[in-house]
């Protein structure tokens, strides 16, 4: 009796110890899941925070980058606006001058008074391309000219200032270049402006006022042998540079540019070079009487 006691109370210790560690087990288990689910929790909200981060960011970004773009476009209508009314208030006036430099406008404006307006090409407006020989070769070497993109907005200004001009002076430089940059200036105004406009050529070599007003006192015409020089000069660069260069940059270095004169006179030297290694001396004797 006393053993079957004893094994009893063993058993019912033995499932006491059972419930406590399955219960603190089940505890612990418990504790572990709501750490984790916090940590998830957190977890979540940093992530949320972020995005929200991200978004406000994003958000300022595109809206300052829609005020910027507002910006310039109000700029640039403001722009617009502005060259339209001083377009307006310039063809108000009689005469128009036509420079190559934009640094002579403001000197020679002030000499020439409130009925001339003075404006500048900027160099050439007219031009070979230039990724292309463009010289018909069978058609008298004649070139084929092209208006660069860059100079509409030159043009264009040039083709509205002209508009109701008693005289437009082309006061370009006074060498083949300028004459060119005359003559090229005028046909293309012709080509765009209808009205019976009255060219003038005007040259002068100093910006003070007494040689300006003398030029204007005593203008003339377009030097066309100048520009036929200018033409011929603008072919053999092209005929030269563009099929000789390439033989360059397989024989010596590539990159390297055949000039025109540079070309000649190197096929001078060398045929003066070849009658010399040919030449065969022969004795000779000088007779006096």
């Amino acid at each position: 009796m006393a053993k079957a006691d004893s094994k009893k109370t063993s058993e019912n210790n033995l499932k006491t110890d059972n419930k406590k560690n399955s219960k603190k087990t089940n505890e612990k288990e418990v504790k572990t899941n709501s750490k984790k689910n916090a940590k998830k929790v957190s977890e979540l909200k940093n992530e949320t925070k972020k995005e929200s981060k991200i978004n406000i960011k994003k958000e300022s970004k595109q809206k300052t980058k829609k005020t910027m773009t507002q910006d310039k476009s109000d700029d640039i209508n403001l722009k617009k606006d502005e060259e339209r009314s001083s377009t307006k208030s310039l063809n108000n006036k009689k005469n128009l001058i036509i420079v190559e430099s934009p640094t002579k406008v403001k000197t020679i404006s002030t000499y020439v008074g409130k009925d001339f307006e003075v404006v500048a090409t900027k160099g050439h407006i007219r031009d070979l391309p230039k990724y292309s020989l463009a010289i018909d070769i069978k058609n008298s070497f004649e070139p084929k000219y092209e208006t660069p993109k860059e100079k509409k907005e030159t043009i264009d200004k040039l083709v509205n200032l002209s508009k109701n001009k008693e005289n437009i002076f082309l006061a370009s430089d006074n060498d083949r270049e300028g004459e060119a940059i005359a003559y090229h200036v005028s046909e293309i105004i012709k080509e765009k402006n209808d009205q019976n406009l009255n060219f003038k050529r005007i040259v002068f070599n100093e910006i003070t006022k007494p040689a300006i007003l003398n030029a204007l006192e005593n203008p003339g015409e377009i030097d066309i042998k100048k520009v036929d020089s200018q033409k011929a000069r603008r072919v053999l660069d092209r005929l030269v540079g563009y099929q000789v260069s390439p033989i360059l940059w397989k024989k010596v270095l590539k990159g390297l540019s055949a000039g025109r004169v540079q070309t000649v006179a190197l096929r001078y030297i060398v045929e003066r070079e070849e009658e010399r290694e040919n030449f065969k001396p022969t004795p000779y004797w000088p007779i006096y009487a």
